[in-house]
């Protein structure tokens, strides 16, 4: 009976202080507000410098705070108050925490709701940088940055993705509200105004959606705004991260990309998806895919038309050291509906390493060609082949031993024969006589009869050995080896592009110029590129004419001076002679100038005499010739004496230069 009565005293002991602290926290209400919200600001002030404006602060035991006119300032700026433009603005910022009571969970969310504001992205970024910066710091914030900075860059590529993943999920609230917010940005130069308008966005049990405006705002036109759809799961029991969105219009523009790459990009639909299977110490395993519908890009740099794919699809897996990546050769893609199957590696342990493998499935050839763009085969429109086709790419470089490059390509074919180059293209034409009409900056410039009935017309044997075999060794020493391409060419090429870090040096046979004259355009683009390696490959595998036939073919029509085209016109203007009665080192001459004929002027001085640079060059190019054995020495006079109308013409060019140096 006494313990009853001590158990219901305690109890109504307990139930008295749980009511008098009620009534405290109701009356005290107002006082309580206050003291969290001078709490949140002093938080907010100490950490971050920034000061904090609320109208009202509503608290709602044990795990809730509701802020209603939120403000944000940054108090590092030396505007006036008065003046200065708030970094955000809310109507409201609703925030769940586990509880409130307990200071380690006060700091989880659990929800964070906000609804109608704006962040302005371009202030805060500022902000940052004037914190970062070595006149805000002490001594100390100095030491320590420099430290973590430290530590920052010593970490590899598997730490950054796991630290990721573990910021990601541990401080991702559970659900998260979005409505009507609005990201701002604007550089000092005014060249970006942007606005990210979240019409509404949610996350609820790892699923969110997400309504967005992307709006280039320095711009009024109406394709610099896309409205885009975004759904997918941020689960964190298995941390899948996936997104797939789709733009409201078809073939929407992206803003901001034209204008900062020269690039129109669109697409209708993409989706992602990336989630970590292993997540190790030393080494990490992601697996993830990609999906796009209707995607276009437009550079003319890459083709005059835009290059536009239906549908691409890809699954891979991706293993991601501290210093190397690999993305797995189970890799599988599909392009349109080709098939083809991919590999990449990159490893900067040591050296830089990286290299690439392409596999494609076999498909009838037409079903193959029509899988890629149509831009790509812009000068082949109404191409029809026959057979099978499949093509395989492989290619490894090692940035601090650029000598060693492997480059493989390989094409697989079975009974492959042309029916139609498509367009106005025929190979059949090269078998006889023809007209090649040669054109300069688009223009027409010169109709030539490329036949025996032709006066400047000459047949290969009838040329001196010493020529062709200069204009050989300098375009293509194993043009009677290769079927098409020199692949060893090809990776010196690409390994003095990389050190000069520009296109500095092309690759191209003569098989290859001879296509890219009789069939292509002069833009410089990746599809004029692609049509010239795919027609060189055609013509080399036909057997429709031989390579002696290329080769006269070659010497008749290339250019090799101002209008002027063929080793028949070439002597004659040089030199006021015949191709056979040319010497070596004129040969020698004529075939330096190959690479930029139009520019000929360039080999001599103003006194009409070669200048000792030109000379280096074409003393190598004699050197290989001896060295090779096509020449008794190359011990040459290369002071070359002008006797054709390219004397007077390289007469009124140093001229027309003297002028303009003296006026």
């Amino acid at each position: 009976m006494k313990k009853r009565k001590a158990l219901l005293l305690v109890i109504a002991v307990m139930v008295a202080v749980m009511g008098v602290a009620a009534a405290s926290v109701y009356i005290f209400r107002q006082e309580i507000k206050l003291l969290v919200f001078q709490a949140l600001s002093e938080q907010v002030r100490l950490r971050y410098g920034y000061k904090l404006e609320v109208k009202n602060v509503e608290i709602r035991f044990p795990d809730e705070v509701e802020l209603t006119g939120v403000k944000l300032f940054d108090t590092s700026r030396v505007t006036h108050q008065e003046n200065q433009s708030p970094l955000l603005v809310f109507k409201k910022i609703n925030v769940k925490v586990l509880n409130l009571l307990n200071p380690k969970e006060a700091s989880r969310l659990s929800r964070v709701v906000l609804d109608s504001g704006y962040v302005d992205v371009s202030q805060f970024v500022e902000s940052f940088a004037r914190r970062d910066s070595a006149a805000h710091r002490s001594t100390e914030q100095n030491r320590f940055a420099k430290v973590e900075h430290e530590k920052a860059s010593a970490s590899g590529w598997n730490h950054k993705v796991r630290s990721f993943y573990a910021k990601l999920f541990d401080y991702l609230p559970d659900e998260i509200w979005l409505n009507n917010v609005r990201c701002r940005y604007q550089n000092q130069l005014n060249e970006v105004q942007a606005n990210l308008v979240f019409e509404y966005a949610f996350l609820v049990r790892g699923h969110y959606e997400v309504l967005l405006n992307l709006e280039d705002a320095s711009c009024a036109d109406e394709s610099n705004s896309v409205e885009i759809i975004a759904a997918g799961n941020l689960q964190k029991n298995s941390k899948e991260l996936s997104v797939a969105a789709y733009v409201e219009k078809p073939f929407a523009r992206l803003p901001f990309i034209e204008k900062f790459t020269g690039r129109k990009i669109s697409f209708d639909s993409v989706r992602i998806a990336l989630y970590p299977k292993i997540l190790g110490a030393e080494q990490s395993t992601l697996a993830g895919s990609i999906d796009v519908a209707n995607f276009s890009i437009d550079d003319k740099r890459m083709a005059s038309q835009p290059i536009e794919v239906k549908s691409f699809s890809a699954n891979c897996t991706v293993f991601l050291g501290e210093h190397s990546l690999r993305i797995d050769s189970s890799t599988v893609c599909k392009l349109n509906h080709l098939p083809l199957k991919f590999a990449a590696w990159l490893d900067k342990s040591d050296s830089l390493k990286a290299g690439f493998q392409l596999q494609t499935d076999t498909l009838p050839a037409n079903l193959f060609f029509a899988a890629l763009p149509g831009a790509m085969l812009s000068e082949m429109d109404g191409y029809d082949f026959r057979g099978k086709i499949a093509y395989s790419l492989f290619m490894d470089i090692d940035f601090q031993h650029l000598e060693n490059i492997v480059l493989s390509p390989k094409v697989y074919q079975s009974n492959f024969q042309v029916a139609s180059l498509g367009g106005q293209n025929s190979l059949s034409k090269l078998q006889s006589d023809f007209l090649y009409t040669a054109k300069s900056g688009g223009k027409e410039v010169q109709t030539i009869d490329v036949s025996t009935s032709s006066p400047f017309y000459k047949r290969l044997e009838s040329l001196p050995p010493h020529l062709i075999w200069a204009v050989l060794t300098n375009e293509d020493g194993a043009f009677f080896r290769h079927h098409g391409f020199n692949t060893d060419a090809f990776s010196q090429s690409i390994a003095d592009n990389i050190r000069e870090q520009r296109f500095a040096r092309g690759g191209s046979t003569i098989t290859m110029q001879l296509v890219k004259n009789l069939y292509l355009t002069k833009e410089k683009t990746l599809a004029r590129k692609f049509q010239e390696v795919l027609i060189t490959w055609i013509l080399e595998n036909s057997g429709i004419v031989s390579k002696e036939r290329m080769l006269e073919i070659y010497f008749n029509i290339i250019e090799w001076g101002p209008n002027v085209y063929g080793i028949g016109q070439a002597s004659l203007y040089y030199f006021n002679k015949l191709p056979y009665q040319l010497t070596p080192a004129e040969s020698v001459f004529l075939t330096s100038i190959i690479p930029m004929p139009k520019s000929f002027a360039r080999a001599f001085d103003k006194n009409g005499q070669v200048t000792n640079g030109w000379k280096s060059k074409m003393k190598f190019i004699a050197s290989e010739m001896f060295r090779r054995g096509y020449l008794e020495t190359d011990d040459l006079n290369y002071d070359i004496n002008l006797s054709g109308q390219a004397l007077e013409d390289l007469k009124k060019v140093k001229q027309g230069y003297a002028t303009m140096m003296i006026f």
